[in-house]
C-alpha cells in the first residue's frame, strides 16, 4: 500500500507526538484539528479533558514505555464519543505503525515505536529550520511567561539518542548531528526571545549546556 503524506501533516504529526509526549493535552486537541481528525467546531475543552483521560497515566510511564497499540485501543471511546474522522492517510500511517510495532514486539517483547521514534523527532524539533516547527519549539519552551528549563533538558537528552539520521546530517552539514544540535542550542535563546540578562535563565542555559557536554563526552 502507498499513500502521500503531505508535508503539513507531516509536521502535524511530529507536533502531535510532541505535544503528547510532553503531556500538553489542549494542544494536542488542535494538532488533532490540523490532522483532519475532529472538525475545528469542536468543543476543544471537552477534547482536552478527555484526552488528559485518555493519555494521562500512558505517557506518565515514560515515553519508552508507551505502547503505540494501547493507545490506540484507549482511544476508541473517544473517537466515537467526538465523532473523529480518519482521513485514507492517516489510516495508512496508523496501521502501518501499529503493524511495524507488532512484527519488532515479536523479536524484541520490549520495542515501542513512539519510544523508538521519539528521539528523532526530538532531533527533527530542534534544528529543522521549517518556521511551523520553530514555532510549536518556541510555544513549548516558552510558555505561560515561563521559559521551560525541564522540557528544553528533556528534549535534548532525547535527540542525543538519535542515531540513524547522523550519517545524512553529516553530510548534509559537514559535520556530526551532535554539532548540528550544538548550534541550534547556542541560538536557541534568540529564537525563544528570553533575554540572557536574566540571571534565572542564564544559570539554566549554562546548566543544560553542561548537560550536554557531559551527554557528547561518554557517546
Amino acid at each position: 500500500m502507498m499513500g502521500e503524506f503531505k508535508q503539513e501533516y507531516r509536521d502535524g504529526f511530529i507536533e502531535a507526538c510532541l505535544h503528547l509526549v510532553n503531556r500538553d493535552y489542549s494542544a494536542l486537541a488542535k494538532d488533532f484539528v490540523t490532522l483532519g481528525l475532529i472538525p475545528p467546531t469542536s468543543d476543544k475543552a471537552a477534547v482536552t479533558e478527555a484526552l488528559t483521560g485518555v493519555f494521562r497515566d500512558a505517557v506518565a510511564k515514560g515515553v519508552r514505555n508507551v505502547s503505540f497499540g494501547d493507545l490506540l485501543g484507549d482511544l476508541g471511546f473517544t473517537m466515537y464519543k467526538f465523532k473523529f474522522q480518519i482521513p485514507s492517510y492517516f489510516s495508512l500511517v496508523i496501521r502501518s505503525l501499529a503493524v511495524l510495532e507488532g512484527i519488532a514486539i515479536g523479536i524484541n517483547p520490549e520495542y515501542k515505536v513512539l519510544g523508538s521514534t521519539y528521539p528523532w523527532i526530538a532531533r527533527k524539533v530542534l534544528t529543522d529550520s521549517s518556521p511551523k516547527l520553530k514555532a510549536s519549539l518556541r510555544a513549548l519552551l516558552y510558555k505561560d511567561g515561563q521559559f521551560r528549563i525541564d522540557r528544553l533538558e528533556s528534549l535534548l537528552s532525547e535527540s542525543l539518542r538519535a542515531k540513524t539520521e547522523r550519517t545524512l546530517i553529516e553530510n548534509q552539514n559537514g559535520g556530526t548531528d551532535s554539532k548540528v544540535v550544538i548550534k541550534q542550542i547556542l541560538s536557541l535563546h534568540w529564537m525563544i526571545r528570553v533575554p540572557l540578562s536574566e540571571k534565572f535563565y542564564l544559570k539554566n542555559f549554562l546548566r543544560v549546556w553542561l548537560h550536554l557536554v557531559l551527554q557528547l563526552s561518554i557517546q
